[in-house]
């Protein structure tokens, strides 16, 4: 999701199983992401830790109903300039005595995490079938494989064309491309002078500079391209520099995960895990420092919840976890930055804190990797227009079924939850019966003079519908209130627009903003309708509800 920084955006991961995008918040324009566990679905144990007894593999998280992992999702920017993947970097290690041992094909991080993704989702073996069924993304295999390509055509095997294989080339190519090219910093170094504030300025000295000169020195973990490698590993040929451990405990699922697997002394142990070496308990890959104001949590833990959160930690040097502190491999980078007998932490001042913040929150931050700038050098992360507008730049895949708007496979882009489909806009959720309505009038003596019918033989009519649900599920988002069946030459005067199908042309209706986002079993919300009338007439009507982000 790129306006989440290429991660889930929010603390708990839900893939599989969970459903829901977000909504736009009317009153400010804020981005709300959201997504829930699927009613009556519940989550075991956080994929894809197993519980082995006697050797045995006895239960696996890798076939419950939802997935939900007990780490924050790394950003995918800066994905090609990684040797290791993941927190502690399981994806392209190379297989040994030890280790988690998750590579059997020698394969490099990018196609290793594509594949061990596939295994933990469900995909692997299965997706293949999926596509294969999918006029267009037989094509789009065929382009991108042609030598594959080839030898299914010569053995009228499509296997041989679309499988895991294929599939986790194709989703690491992708991942490469994901840099952000075009900030404020970009343009500074390519000799903008201008591109920078002042205060940015002074934060990218406090970066770069080392703790001895008054710095922060964060250039020692942060270098390099994406600001995610050791100084001195521009190249990217180092591995086990850029893990630290920096005191931070276990993301909130691991309670899960300690019920689930009967051990309460269950811990992330991130790189030792994957390395098999327990001296790199609890160190955790440095990460990427670009797009991170719409980061949303942040460290492998979701730890801190914003920028300024992670630099007030680092500035006090004092960490969070006693037995991360106590693993005898705390990185004096974070304990002690200005040197042996020094105080611990920065030592920054409350203004050096506030540049420091502003240069990593906006002259690292590129807008158009959120939304698409044709103009711009860094390509959006999500599927744009004009990638959906197969009609238009690829009528020989619109030729083969593929729909504007919408993925080649016909679904929702990202996710094709009902929900999310919703919040995307695609379609409406029928709540009619979910919702009991009931109107009450508003005395004449109470209205006010926007309630003013207009010139003419009509009078004025105030109500008030209050709006209950009575279902078990909440009501998501956007309620749109449609009056059905208004008396003859009585009108709404205040409506957001009229029908153009559901449940008919042309009728009237009020869209509801749900404070939140939800409207919760039991919960009430009212809406005030104004209507013109002929005199003595009543302005009776039906209603006719539903969820959802678009007109109906």
């Amino acid at each position: 999701l790129g306006a989440a920084a290429s991660k889930a955006g929010a603390l708990i991961i839900l893939a599989v199983g969970g459903e829901g995008f977000g909504y736009r918040d009317p009153s400010d324009g804020r981005l709300v992401l959201r997504r829930r566990i699927s009613r009556g679905l519940a989550d075991a144990i956080p994929t894809p830790l197993e519980l082995i007894v006697g050797g045995v593999v006895v239960q696996s998280g890798r076939f419950d109903a939802v997935d939900s992992v007990a780490r924050l999702s790394p950003t995918m920017i800066g994905f090609a300039f990684n040797t290791r993947l993941l927190g502690g970097g399981v994806a392209g290690e190379p297989d040994g005595p030890g280790k988690a041992n998750k590579n059997p094909d020698g394969l490099p991080a990018g196609e290793n995490l594509a594949m061990l993704a596939f295994g933990a989702h469900r995909m692997a073996e299965t997706q293949q079938r999926a596509l294969q069924a999918i006029p267009a993304y037989v094509l789009l295999f065929r382009e991108a494989f042609p030598g594959e390509a080839a030898e299914a055509d010569a053995t009228l095997d499509l296997d041989l064309l679309i499988n895991d294989d294929t599939a986790a080339r194709a989703v690491a190519a992708f991942l490469r491309t994901t840099v952000t090219r075009a900030t404020a910093w970009d343009r500074f170094l390519a000799g903008d002078d201008d591109a920078l504030s002042p205060r940015q300025v002074r934060g990218a000295l406090l970066f770069a500079r080392p703790t001895g000169e008054g710095g922060a020195n964060c250039i020692a973990c942060h270098s390099g391209p994406m600001l995610n490698k050791a100084l001195g590993d521009e190249d990217g040929a180092l591995v086990e520099e850029n893990f630290h451990n920096v005191g931070i405990g276990d993301h909130p699922l691991r309670d899960l995960a300690r019920a689930a697997l009967g051990d309460p002394s269950h811990r992330d142990i991130g790189r030792a895990e994957a390395n098999g070496d327990a001296g790199d308990a609890f160190e955790f890959k440095t990460p990427v420092l670009r797009q991170l104001r719409d980061g949303g949590q942040f460290t492998h833990a979701g730890a801190f919840g914003s920028v300024r959160e992670v630099v007030e930690y680092f500035n006090a040097g004092i960490p969070k976890d006693p037995d991360a502190a106590a693993a005898g491999n705390l990185s004096p980078l974070f304990t002690r930055p200005r040197g042996p007998g020094e105080p611990p932490g920065l030592g920054l001042t409350t203004a050096e804190i506030d540049a420091l913040v502003d240069f990593l929150e906006s002259a690292l931050h590129d807008p158009a990797f959120v939304r698409d700038d044709p103009s711009s050098a860094t390509r959006a992360f999500d599927p744009t227009p004009r990638d959906l507008a197969y009609s238009i730049y690829r009528p020989d895949l619109a030729a083969l079924g593929a729909r504007n708007g919408l993925m080649p496979s016909g679904l929702a882009p990202l996710s094709n939850d009902p929900l999310t489909r919703r919040d995307f806009g695609l379609e409406l959720l029928d709540v009619t019966d979910q919702v009991r309505a009931t109107r009450s009038l508003v005395p004449a003596h109470a209205a006010g003079a926007a309630d003013d019918p207009m010139p003419g033989s009509t009078q004025a009519r105030v109500e008030i519908l209050s709006l209950e649900n009575i279902g078990a599920d909440p009501i998501d988002t956007d309620l749109m209130v449609v009056l059905r069946r208004l008396p003859e030459k009585v009108v709404l005067m205040n409506p957001d627009g009229a029908t153009s199908e559901m449940p008919e042309p042309f009728l009237p209706y009020r869209r509801l903003f749900l404070g939140g986002g939800l409207l919760r079993p039991g919960e009430s919300v009212d809406l005030r309708l104004r209507f013109a009338a002929p005199p003595r007439v009543r302005p009776d009507y039906e209603v006719v509800l539903f969820s959802g982000q678009r007109a109906p």
